[in-house]
């Protein structure tokens, strides 16, 4: 059975999420921004992130960059970052 291609649930919801936030940033904006929000997309899917999984870390790269954008558009956090344990 090759691994690569079983996905757990865990890493499932956890792509799921990533599509989700990707569609949601530029809605967490006062004004909406189009070419801001092609802009995400073109990043969060570029090879830097490597498809967001959890090969090469994938997944915290683009975590990073959603949460370095969530702190420009000045989004206030819950507690003192804006990343949320999966357990």
């Amino acid at each position: 059975m090759d691994v690569k291609l079983h996905l757990s649930e865990h890493q499932m919801i956890r792509k799921k999420a990533a599509v989700l936030l990707t569609i949601l940033i530029p809605y967490l904006s006062i004004a909406q921004d189009i070419s801001y929000a092609k802009e995400v997309v073109k990043k969060l899917s570029s090879k830097e992130f490597y498809g967001r999984g959890y090969v090469s870390n994938g997944d915290k790269v683009a975590a990073n960059y959603i949460s370095d954008e969530f702190e420009k558009i000045g989004l206030k956090s819950f507690k003192k970052n804006y990343y949320q344990k999966f357990t």
